[in-house]
């Protein structure tokens, strides 16, 4: 299908749109652009240099992709870019900021991004997460498939969220949030184990009791987290969760919520 552009809109010359787009009133797209098959540009978003996004995106209206990092820091000359993978949710207002370290800022697929979400420059967003409303990302924050920020979470740079990961709406995040758990309040507190979350991802019943065990001894052993690993990989050297579990604790650079 041939893509369709609205004559309010501007699209560079210099910029690359596959077939099947359509493109609303008043977008900007800018040289250097390169747009996949079958995407939704809404009205009022503009996609700017060095941004590449895969096929079936859907942007609502009024967002902004590629934009200057928010780094007074930054090297204006550098060109980082922003990639974006296939069939991802952006709603209204939603902005997505350009690298200054890494190749690009990452977006995977499949995700979406509710109301005025922030992704800051060299993040990178894994496969099927969800951010709701006004929740936002700084610099460097690594976000892992499957993991879910509620409304207004807010989370410090240099910081990742794992697998599967559930933080709880108004929270503030300073560290590393580990794969599997719920998180809430101010200061952060780990609750426990996203259970529903991991039902509805059809987790055995054996899964999420193994899993749960293995939160409950990372958090229950009064705060001898190097003891809880070494016991871990000890007794689920093959489990590829529970590793998983160990090696997001072993690597995090700030520390883990406790």
């Amino acid at each position: 299908m041939a893509t369709t552009i609205h004559l309010s809109s501007v699209v560079s010359k210099k910029a690359e749109i596959g077939d099947g787009c359509i493109i609303e009133p008043f977008v900007v797209i800018d040289n250097g652009a390169v747009i996949s098959n079958d995407n939704r540009i809404g009205h009022g978003t503009h996609i700017c240099s060095n941004s590449r996004i895969g096929h079936g995106n859907i942007f609502t209206s009024h967002c902004c992709v590629g934009y200057e990092p928010q780094n007074i820091r930054v090297d204006r000359d550098n060109r980082g870019g922003v990639a974006i993978g296939n069939t991802n949710t952006f709603r209204e207002f939603c902005t997505v900021h350009r690298s200054t370290e890494r190749e690009a800022t990452l977006v995977g697929n499949d995700n979406l991004f509710m109301v005025n979400s922030h992704i800051a420059h060299d993040c990178v967003v894994g496969d099927r997460v969800t951010m709701t409303n006004n929740s936002v990302l700084a610099g460097f924050v690594d976000v892992d498939d499957h993991a879910v920020l509620s409304a207004f979470v807010a989370i410090h740079q240099f910081c990742r969220v794992g697998r599967y990961a559930m933080v709880g709406a108004y929270t503030k995040i300073v560290q590393g949030v580990v794969p599997f758990t719920l998180v809430d309040g101010n200061p952060a507190r780990v609750y426990g184990t996203n259970t529903v979350g991991l039902r509805r991802a059809s987790f055995s019943s054996l899964e999420r009791s193994t899993i749960k065990k293995a939160i409950k001894t990372v958090y229950g052993g009064l705060g001898n987290i190097k003891g809880a690993l070494e016991t871990l990989e000890a007794e689920h050297a093959d489990d590829d969760m529970i590793m998983e579990i160990v090696r997001f604790i072993a690597e995090s650079k700030r520390g883990i919520i406790r």
